[in-house]
This record gives structure tokens, C-alpha cells and sequence, in this order.
């Protein structure tokens, strides 16, 4: 089975990929993951992919495309796997289906995960400052809701009503 994820960053597609990735015992295929594995192991598409990530660049669609490419040549991905924020474009889209076809994998499922905006707080603004309490504590540990990292100090308070009663005298 081949799924992928679409939505705004935060909206949750690696914590849903995640979980329906150990489900249904298929790859889980993170863009940002497969791009820093390839630098790190010195693939020449890596290597590209990184001089523009140092930049501050997109990367190019065909450099993306190879990246996933390599990735879906592996033994795990064979079963199936989760697309998580890929495909980003229409070329890629194009691509990727030209790529599953001459593989014989179907694409079997497209999920598109939007968040609410009429919310105080969004989920990206949630996972955004779970992320940064993370960061600067040092120590961190999974949140048992949505599997993102937080604080262990924080572990077992509700990190939105947190940040919703710890910032209510700054809100207009």
C-alpha cells in the first residue's frame, strides 16, 4: 500500500504517517529525513541537496525526485509506504506517478490533512512551541497524545493549555 500525506507544515503528517506506517508495517518516507540521509551518506544527489538546504534554497524537483527514487529502490519499501509531504509540486506529483507506474506500485490512497484557523493556537503553532520547549530544556521525551517531543518537566501537562494560560496577559 502506497499513502500520501498533504497538508501545511505542523498539520501532523509525520505523527499520522508514523503511527499508520507501524499499523500497517510499511516505510514511512519523510522528504526532510531522505534528503539528510543521503548527505550524510555522501550520495551524489545528497550532496546537491544539501548545498541548497545550506543556502536556504529549495531544492530542485529533479534533485527531490531522485532522492525519493533512491528511497523506494530499498528492500523495506517493497510492501508499501507512507509519503510524508511529498509529492510538493505538480512536476513532482507527474513524476512520482510515472515512477510508481513503471514499478507496478499503485498509489492507493491520497490523505490531505488541513488545520483549523478560527483556533487561538493551531496545531503548528502547538507543535511549534512543543519543538522550542524542547529545544531549550535539552531534554526531551515523546508527548503520549502526539508523539511529538516536549520537555520532560512538561511530560504530563497538556502543552496547549499551557501555552494558552501562560501567554493569556500578552493576547490582546
Amino acid at each position: 500500500m502506497r499513502i500520501v500525506f498533504l497538508g501545511p507544515p505542523g498539520a501532523g503528517k509525520g505523527t499520522q504517517a508514523q503511527r499508520l506506517k507501524d499499523y500497517l508495517g510499511i516505510a514511512h518516507l519523510s522528504t526532510g529525513e531522505m534528503m539528510r540521509d543521503a548527505e550524510e551518506e555522501g550520495t551524489p544527489l545528497g550532496r546537491e541537496a544539501a548545498r541548497y538546504m545550506r543556502a536556504g534554497e529549495l531544492v530542485p524537483d529533479e534533485v527531490v525526485v531522485g532522492v525519493v527514487a533512491d528511497r523506494l529502490a530499498q528492500k523495506d519499501c517493497a510492501r508499501g509506504c507512507l509519503f510524508d509531504g511529498f509529492p510538493r509540486t505538480v512536476p513532482q506529483a507527474e513524476t512520482l506517478d510515472q515512477m510508481l507506474s513503471g514499478r507496478n506500485m499503485p498509489l492507493d490512497l491520497v490523505l490531505a490533512l488541513d488545520v483549523a484557523e478560527e483556533r487561538d493556537f493551531s496545531v503548528a503553532d502547538y507543535h511549534a512551541r512543543n519543538r522550542a520547549l524542547a529545544t531549550l530544556c535539552g531534554f526531551a521525551c515523546t508527548c503520549a497524545r502526539c508523539s511529538a517531543e516536549q520537555p520532560a518537566a512538561l511530560r504530563d501537562i497538556d502543552l496547549l493549555s499551557y501555552f494558552l494560560d501562560s501567554n493569556a496577559a500578552s493576547r490582546p
